[in-house]
């Protein structure tokens, strides 16, 4: 409201300002723009509100006679009408136009927000689907190599141990080996595991498999034969499946150390 009442006196401390060069002419020029600006800045109600001060304003200050309403003449009504009929219609139709405009930016609005909602539906359906997917092909490994497993871990929880890792129970994990396991593990082939764990931890990533070498205990480490190591990425944490037939042999380890069998 106050808005509405400063446009409206603005315009008319303008029009009275000029008075002494425009009398009799222009009487609601300033006025017309001051309907309009109120229209844009506070909407329709306003605006006729500016429009019926506008005439009253006009009518007693800037038509002959000066201070009064009595004696107007038809010309003095034509101007009168003509002035509420151009801005109204005005005004009306700056109306119409915001709405529409006002309905394209929430429709715009509608619109993106249904988009980025579809995206992260589909984002979801994708990480949902890459899970499914990975613990099916992990499901499948384990009952494929169910003999030959020697390893399983989910986790930081060992599901299954071969004997070949039993003296790793009470073994303190170590910077180069954070997983007991490890130390039966070639050092060469620590780094290439633990990177492989490391990639499934921000996100499942597909299964990663790879051949590790493996060795027997200290203090004289010896080849063990190879082993196959799968990672897969299973609610959200690491599945350790290791198989080899190595279990079978371990007793009849060489006594050769390990720089001169691997």
């Amino acid at each position: 409201m106050l808005g509405t009442i400063g446009l409206t006196l603005t315009a008319f401390l303008i029009r009275d300002s000029l008075s002494p060069w425009i009398n009799p002419y222009a009487v609601f020029h300033f006025f017309i723009l001051s309907c309009l600006a109120t229209q844009f800045f506070f909407g329709l109600r306003f605006a006729i509100a500016a429009l019926i001060a506008s005439v009253l304003l006009g009518e007693y200050y800037f038509v002959e006679p000066i201070g009064t309403f009595d004696a107007l003449h038809d010309k003095d009504i034509i101007v009168c009408l003509n002035f509420i009929m151009v801005t109204l219609t005005a005004i009306l139709l700056m109306e119409k136009l915001q709405r529409s405009a006002y309905a394209r930016e929430l429709l715009l609005k509608v619109s993106a927000s249904r988009h980025l909602l579809s995206l992260q539906r589909e984002n979801d359906r994708l990480h949902f689907a890459q899970q499914s997917n990975d613990a099916g092909l992990a499901m499948k490994s384990l009952l494929l190599q169910l003999d030959d497993l020697i390893l399983v871990q989910h986790g930081l929880e060992c599901l299954k141990m071969d004997p070949l890792f039993d003296e790793c129970r009470s073994t303190e994990p170590t910077q180069d080996a954070p997983l007991p396991w490890l130390t039966h593990v070639h050092p060469d082939d620590r780094a290439r595991v633990l990177q492989a764990l490391e990639q499934t931890r921000p996100a499942p990533r597909g299964p990663l498999e790879m051949t590790v070498r493996l060795i027997g205990p200290a203090p004289n480490p010896h080849s063990l034969g190879t082993a196959q190591l799968g990672v897969f990425t299973v609610s959200g944490q690491a599945l350790i499946l290791m198989s080899g037939q190595m279990a079978q042999n371990q007793s009849a380890a060489p006594k050769s150390p390990i720089n001169d069998t691997i």
